[in-house]
């Protein structure tokens, strides 16, 4: 949850290379909106940055606001959900979950494979050399 900037591009970047799942969230979404989407990809850390840290949600989840680089909730098993991350990533793991509003006007989650983004650069380098 930060953004749109530099730093949405480290974060994403450092959500993959920690084989985790990046989840945007607009910072203009409601708070229940947001509270939907954490709880339902079942988030345990969201990223933020000083002008959106105060925009999540509580639950269950972490908050890392990277401009300070502490932990703005308690997190005694932080590095034990740290530590039960992939050590191998698969091309059918999860890259990406995208929302849309969906018919009904509850957000649902469309989950994006590390083979899918890697088909679609393929596919579109041909055309954007």
């Amino acid at each position: 949850c930060v953004e749109r900037s530099l730093d949405t591009v480290i974060t994403t970047l450092a959500v993959l290379m920690a084989h985790g799942v990046y989840v945007p969230l607009d910072t203009a979404f409601p708070t229940d909106r947001m509270h939907h989407m954490l709880t339902e990809v079942g988030a345990t850390l969201v990223l933020t940055h000083q002008p959106t840290h105060d925009t999540v949600p509580h639950g269950p989840w972490h908050t890392l606001n990277i401009d300070t680089l502490q932990t703005a909730t308690t997190t005694p098993d932080l590095d034990h959900t740290l530590a039960r991350l992939p050590r191998h990533l698969d091309p059918d793991h999860a890259c990406y979950i995208i929302f849309t509003s969906g018919s009904t006007g509850r957000p649902k989650g469309t989950t994006v494979t590390h083979a899918n983004v890697t088909r679609l650069f393929n596919a579109v380098r041909q055309r954007l050399p």
